[in-house]
């Protein structure tokens, strides 16, 4: 892809917002999951507006084009959400790139792990966790959220 060149992974602010959140909403849907605004999506319409989540951006000509969102759920944990990229985007290394910068803003706050909720029907995503040294559980997880979790540990840091 030429246009990696172009690519920003940058912390995400207020104006992003409104065009994120549409993305995320837009992915959802694409794969048939209900959008639940004020559930499970809740971290996704405070999209860089709410201080208590890191909310990350991969942006390509000004344009947001991805995300990712941590939360710091007990000392040194943080759940990973909403790591998305649109559609045109996908299976180019930005999602790698996106989730460089999740291990690394979480090693800058001197975490030990990170862990996400996902759902098999996001093959693309389950591929790079597993590429990237996550770990799936074997238990599925009941609702609300997605039912399959993985797992990443700093202390296995590896390259993407």
């Amino acid at each position: 892809m030429k246009e990696i060149s172009k690519l920003k992974i940058r912390m995400a602010v207020p104006n992003d917002n409104k065009p994120i959140k549409s993305m995320i909403f837009k992915i959802l849907e694409e794969y048939n999951v209900k959008v639940e605004p004020k559930g499970d999506d809740l971290d996704a319409t405070e999209f860089g507006i709410n201080d208590s989540r890191i909310y990350i951006v991969a942006e390509l000509y000004g344009n947001p084009i991805g995300s990712a969102i941590l939360t710091e759920t007990s000392n040194e944990v943080y759940k990973l959400s909403k790591l998305f990229l649109a559609k045109e985007y996908r299976r180019k290394g930005i999602g790698r790139l996106l989730l460089k910068e999740v291990v690394e803003q979480v090693r800058k706050r001197k975490g030990r792990e990170i862990y996400l909720r996902t759902r098999d029907s996001y093959a693309e995503a389950i591929k790079l966790y597993e590429k990237s040294g996550w770990t799936r559980s074997a238990e599925l997880l009941n609702p609300p959220g997605p039912p399959v979790k993985y797992s990443y540990s700093l202390d296995s840091y590896k390259e993407y």
